[in-house]
């Protein structure tokens, strides 16, 4: 190391060490990491062999039939569009059977109204319109 770095290091001037110590420090990580990558590496090539020979070429038939018969499905030719429907198409039945249910009901009550209820007033009231303006 040379002695002028080491005195520039050592009053606070330079952090040239620092730097050499972060580099080697990345360089372990590196391998670490690249040994890493490989072992992962080889498990999933164990995995995908495992996969490949539980499957056989069955699948891989199928998939590539199901593939080849969405890519020359072919194209939907428009026509002119009618549409012969209405509201009264898609209503339910039961609900005109609601509406006469209740129209029934609200004539029941009217009539029935009059059977018990008597409401007489004894004479005529009569109205006195008054003018409060001068």
């Amino acid at each position: 190391m040379n002695p002028l770095k080491s005195m520039a290091n050592a009053l606070g001037f330079g952090n040239s060490d620092q730097v050499a110590n972060a580099q080697k420090a990345i360089n372990q990580n590196k391998g670490l990491w690249q040994s890493n990558y490989n072992e992962n590496q080889e498990t999933l090539n164990k995995y995908l062999n495992s996969i490949s020979q539980a499957h056989d070429t069955t699948l891989k038939d199928q998939y590539n039939k199901a593939k080849y018969d969405y890519a020359n499905m072919g194209t939907y030719t428009p026509s002119k569009f009618e549409y012969g429907k209405s509201v009264n198409d898609f209503m339910s039945p039961a609900v005109d059977m609601r509406i006469k249910a209740a129209n029934d009901a609200i004539t029941n009550s009217q009539a029935n109204a009059r059977k018990y209820v008597q409401f007489r007033l004894s004479k005529r009231p009569e109205c006195e319109i008054t003018s409060h303006s001068k």
